[in-house]
């Protein structure tokens, strides 16, 4: 029944002479779902799941912007999202999206530069290291002269992890030390926690395994500090002010 309402609304729409401004519309109001992700306050669990939710409607406000030629906000969203994309399990779509960005011909320099970090995150966890360690430092540099830190850090992090994962141990720990840095500059914690995971990995690769544990709980404790207090049944660890 539902979807009989969907398909009489749609062609009402469709003859109606609003139906561009109503899908402008549309598609503003869930390109802001997806960025919202990524903004002080997302990237937690509830935000994940108001995307999930409305997930059809994002990915027609996406097909929208794209086939009127304005991927920017789209490419935008795609970075400001790659969180939801990777965290829920569509992996493989949001690498699909990243793609569709980057291929698009009007897009601006520095939505490629969002465009391109996501998609090298999306082949960071895919094992495409060929692929997302020069896209991240073509993403970087864009980024280093428009001031977006959080490409930065991400950018660090992802590329220093690859290094340490494929050998070159003290190059990929002093990337990973920078993308940290980075993130608390700008007291972005959940982007440090994956920085701390990465340096506990790429000291455990090396064997070197003194410091491993310290820095997987420091990493749990700014995670938890990045949640709201009333999201946790018990009292949240706290990482040592001496730390």
């Amino acid at each position: 029944m539902l979807s009989t309402i969907r398909q009489f609304a749609w062609e009402r729409l469709d003859t109606s002479a609003r139906r561009d401004a109503v899908l402008a519309r549309h598609a503003r109001t869930f390109l802001e779902v997806a960025d919202s992700v990524g903004r002080p306050g997302g990237r937690h669990r509830m935000t994940l799941d108001a995307m999930e939710i409305e997930l059809d409607n994002v990915r027609q406000a996406f097909t929208w912007s794209l086939a009127n030629d304005d991927p920017d906000p789209v490419a935008t969203a795609m970075w400001e999202s790659w969180w939801f994309w990777w965290m829920r399990g569509y992996l493989s779509e949001g690498r699909l999206w990243a793609d569709r960005c980057l291929e698009a011909p009007p897009i601006g320099r520095e939505p490629h530069a969002r465009a391109l970090a996501a998609r090298a995150m999306f082949a960071i966890w895919s094992g495409d290291y060929e692929f997302a360690v020069p896209a991240l430092m073509e993403a970087a540099g864009v980024a280093r002269e428009t001031g977006d830190d959080r490409i930065l850090g991400y950018a660090d992090v992802a590329a220093g992890l690859v290094r340490g994962l494929t050998g070159a141990t003290d190059d990929g720990m002093d990337a990973i030390r920078r993308g940290v840095a980075t993130f608390e500059a700008i007291s972005d914690d959940i982007g440090a926690a994956p920085g701390f995971v990465a340096m506990s990995w790429t000291q455990g690769i090396a064997r070197q395994f003194e410091d491993s544990d310290e820095l997987l709980v420091r990493a749990l404790c700014r995670a938890r500090e990045s949640i709201p207090s009333s999201t946790w049944a018990s009292p949240r660890p706290r990482w040592p002010s001496t730390a």
